[in-house]
């Protein structure tokens, strides 16, 4: 049961919706999200089956900032960490997530034709007290 319920709070402080940390109350600091103009289509693209069990089983946290390309056609491309949370098993969820899961409306050129482009993301895993 401690294991569930540390889950559910764990994997909803991931997107803010747990009450007490809709206001980025994060101990990491403010969230990274810059897209490179692109405009994200799917926000869940990390969900609360995405935390690692055996980390939150331990109870780790940490912060993985990520970078990558945002192809023409709107799908992520070349992921990878700039800054590691310490721990493998949290820095390669989001790479992960983001290349199976998210898509985007990427920016167009003045004849409307899709670019390239690329974003960084900021992913906080952690376990409220």
């Amino acid at each position: 049961m401690k294991s569930q319920h540390l889950k559910t709070l764990a994997c909803l402080s991931l997107f803010g919706t747990w009450p007490a940390m809709a206001q980025n109350t994060s101990p990491f600091g403010e969230a990274i999200k810059d897209y490179g103009g692109a405009t994200l289509l799917t926000p869940r693209w990390l969900s609360v089956a995405d935390y690692p069990r055996k980390a939150l089983e331990g109870e780790i946290s940490g912060r993985v900032v990520v970078a990558f390309d945002i192809n023409a056609k709107g799908r992520v491309e070349n992921c990878e960490v700039k800054s590691s949370s310490g721990h493998k098993a949290l820095d390669v969820v989001p790479c992960r997530s983001l290349e199976r899961k998210a898509r985007f409306a990427s920016p167009t050129d003045d004849a409307g034709t899709p670019q390239t482009t690329g974003g960084v993301v900021s992913v906080d895993f952690w376990i409220p007290e």
